[in-house]
């Protein structure tokens, strides 16, 4: 009985190793994060702020004038492109902070998301628009026909001098509700369904929201979308069966992570407006509900689709390999711990790891005499994928 227990716990523990051994790799593949979306894009204005980047950094003319203003010129690019411009200016930065007695920051994991999610999403809030056009669009686009607006034009539809209370993210919830209806009863009237191009809903929003006026209203509202969140309904609410993400989804509409897709809430109104009939046709033709949305499932929405070009194409190996030869990595770093710190680290941390301690290497470059590499492109999530690919479990 002893001899069967025996070889009963040494079989457990021969297969407890080949577990470890076997099972190890899984888990750390496993454990290899993905780039996180953003709950919210206006939560790093407020640590734009507190870590004084306004004192360098205007945003839209706000700011400090030593550095460039961040909303003068959208961001285009992804997460780790924008980690490598920090990363590129980290030693002139460094030096002016240093003239200017400027305490540099630090930032935690969330903190370094939220900072780069919000300079990425400052067009997602839209441009100004003009209510003097926008005026003039109400009447050419015949909206007039059906809706008044403080007081003046028909009487088909709601009075929209409300909407002046109202966010565009409501606006374009509203608009993709109610479009069916509108449609069937434009057609009833014979009057002709408009369609938006450019900016003209931009415009035309801002002559509702300045509640028939055509001078802007003053304030902002705030679009609160949650990327995260809205991950979640795109595949909820169906929108996969027909559009795909990165290649991901259906193939009867455009894939919505192509960059012409990067649009404002507004815009995005405009656009769902602009397709509408050809979608509904669709999915009653495919079986499909049509999607209520909420407001903040709207903006929640939006703010997946606009967020979608944030997260990084996998990158080459090949070109991280050939980077970190050229950039003479290996002179600072060991290959095999980077490679092991690597294949645990989302684009987050290692955008995070980059400015935190990029006093640190840019002291032990010079003591070593070597020149402060910079990145261009896709480097970084080349380089990134290069040290994955060496060590990758």
């Amino acid at each position: 009985m002893r001899r069967l227990l025996w070889r009963g716990r040494k079989v457990g523990l021969l297969v407890g190793m080949l577990l470890g051994v076997l099972g190890f790799p899984m888990l750390a593949r496993a454990q290899q994060p993905e780039m996180p979306l953003p709950r919210d894009p206006l939560a790093g204005r407020v640590l734009f702020v507190q870590k004084n980047c306004q004192g360098c950094h205007a945003i839209a003319g706000a700011g400090g004038r030593v550095g460039p203003d961040l909303g003068a010129r959208p961001f285009l690019g992804t997460f780790l492109q924008f980690a490598g411009l920090m990363w590129n200016h980290a030693p002139q930065m460094s030096a002016k902070m240093r003239e200017l007695q400027v305490l540099r920051p630090q930032f935690t994991q969330s903190e370094m998301l939220d900072l780069i999610a919000y300079i990425y999403a400052l067009p997602y809030q839209d441009i100004p628009g003009s209510p003097r056009e926008g005026e003039r669009l109400f009447s050419a686009k015949h909206c007039l026909r059906c809706h008044a607006i403080a007081g003046k034009g028909g009487r088909v539809g709601p009075d929209l001098q409300s909407l002046r209370w109202v966010s565009p993210v409501h606006i374009a919830a509203t608009m993709w509700n109610h479009g069916r209806a509108m449609q069937e009863r434009m057609r009833a009237l014979k009057v002709p369904r408009p369609t938006f191009s450019g900016h003209e809903i931009v415009d035309l929003v801002s002559y509702l929201r300045a509640g028939g006026r055509t001078e802007a209203r003053s304030g902002l509202y705030e679009i609160r979308g949650d990327a995260a969140a809205g991950e979640r309904l795109f595949a909820s609410k169906a929108c996969g069966r027909c559009h795909a993400v990165r290649g991901q989804g259906g193939r009867v509409g455009p894939d919505l992570a192509r960059p012409e897709f990067r649009l404002s809430v507004t815009e995005l109104a405009g656009a769902m407006w602009n397709h509408g009939p050809k979608m509904w046709d669709k999915m009653q033709e495919l079986g499909i509900a049509r999607p209520h949305l909420t407001g903040q499932e709207m903006a929640d929405v939006a703010a997946y689709l606009y967020f979608t070009k944030f997260r990084d194409e996998p990158g080459s190996p090949a070109a991280g390999e050939r980077a970190f030869r050229s950039k003479r990595c290996a002179e600072c770093h060991d290959r095999n711990e980077m490679t092991r710190t690597a294949r645990f680290m989302n684009p987050v941390q290692i955008a995070q790891t980059l400015w935190n301690h990029a006093p640190k290497i840019e002291e032990a470059q010079q003591a070593r005499r070597v020149r402060w590499a910079t990145f261009r492109g896709n480097e970084v999530a080349d380089l990134v994928a290069y040290l994955r690919s060496v060590y990758p479990y």
